[in-house]
């Protein structure tokens, strides 16, 4: 996706989305699409914005996760895949975190090449044909994705066993079994660990990790890699462009991108345009002044290169008003603040 800055202000005006909300009308979107055996997602599930459009994200059930909220399941019986031997797992010549594969998202661009970036997943319940949520691949057995997406209204994490939750890996086509000459391959989650503080309320704390029922093979195929996390909590990012990526919907309530989609954000500073008392330290913002994120790309990376890799710096949490709404900024966690607690949980992984 080529970035062309002389051309946002015509971009902001073809997007293909529903027009913008009138002032005070506007409302909280989850960036997650509802199961196809749920209702469907429906905006009025959420509070409209109050006196002077002040966000209540406060959804229908509430609660708060007191603890580090655990869900483990055996793998389910008729699951079949190739088991690897250790030697397998990872080849130390070749795995490297944060390397694309070069040489939609609202108002954004398929992703070129297929498979460009390698971390990107889809979390799938049951055998539903689109991806609910994202993810990203961040060592051989594990997972980073919002909260959200894998806990029900009251901040409890669902049953993988009982939902079906699975991840496709290697993936472009989401719609398609096998991606014709690539790698793809559907893994089972065998675990979900939901942050400690996720409070569903305002989605603070908005990160899990899904751990799954068997190892990723890194280095052995180019279309499945890691995404590197950052050094430490020292940048902010701000003012830097990220890349987000994702199978959500292409227009607010549309239909999914069955191709992965991609799209260019500007990070924020803390003031989040006005937002700042909205968001917590453990979040980001960005202006979707030339692309958004919406349902079905909640999880989802947003990554910004840094010299020799990418970096992942956000997971696709929410946004107040409605997807591409240039009044409202875009909510990501901010992966930064989450490094002791990722490495904490997953020490049997195996990272690049």
């Amino acid at each position: 996706m080529k970035l062309l800055v002389l051309l946002a202000v015509l971009m902001v005006c073809v997007a293909g989305v529903n027009s913008l909300p009138q002032s005070g009308t506007s409302i909280v979107t989850k960036m997650k699409t509802s199961p196809a055996h749920q209702h469907e997602f429906k905006p009025s599930q959420w509070t409209a914005l109050g006196n002077q459009d002040a966000p209540n994200k406060t959804p229908l059930l509430q609660g708060k996760a007191s603890s580090n909220q655990v869900v483990q399941v055996h793998t389910p019986l008729d699951a079949s895949w190739e088991d690897y031997e250790e030697y397998e797992r990872n080849d130390g010549n070749n795995c490297q975190c944060g390397q694309t594969n070069e040489k939609r998202i609202v108002n954004g661009w398929d992703v070129e090449p297929a498979h460009n970036y390698p971390w990107q997943v889809g979390i799938r319940e049951y055998d539903n044909k689109n991806y609910m949520c994202g993810g990203s691949i961040i060592n051989d057995r594990y997972i980073l994705t919002a909260a959200h997406c894998v806990t029900d209204n009251n901040g409890m994490p669902v049953s993988p066993y009982q939902r079906e939750l699975s991840v496709g890996i290697g993936d472009h086509i989401s719609t398609s079994t096998k991606d014709d000459g690539y790698f793809t391959k559907k893994v089972y989650v065998e675990q979900i660990i939901v942050h400690h503080d996720y409070n569903p309320n305002t989605y603070d704390n908005d990160i899990a990790l899904l751990k799954l029922s068997e190892p990723i093979s890194l280095g052995l195929y180019p279309e499945v890699g890691t995404i590197c996390l950052p050094a430490n909590d020292d940048k902010t990012y701000e003012k830097r462009y990220g890349t987000a990526s994702g199978w959500g919907v292409i227009k607010y309530n549309g239909s999914q991108a069955e191709v992965l989609q991609e799209t260019f954000m500007m990070i924020l500073d803390s003031n989040c345009i006005g937002f700042s008392t909205q968001v917590t330290e453990n979040q980001l913002c960005i202006l979707p002044a030339f692309g958004d994120t919406c349902q079905g790309d909640s999880g989802g990376p947003l990554v910004v290169f840094e010299g020799s890799h990418y970096t992942l710096v956000g997971i696709t949490s929410f946004t107040f008003g409605t997807c591409y709404d240039i009044n409202y900024p875009t909510v990501f966690t901010r992966v930064s603040k989450f490094l002791q607690w990722i490495k904490d949980n997953t020490q049997d992984g195996i990272y690049c």
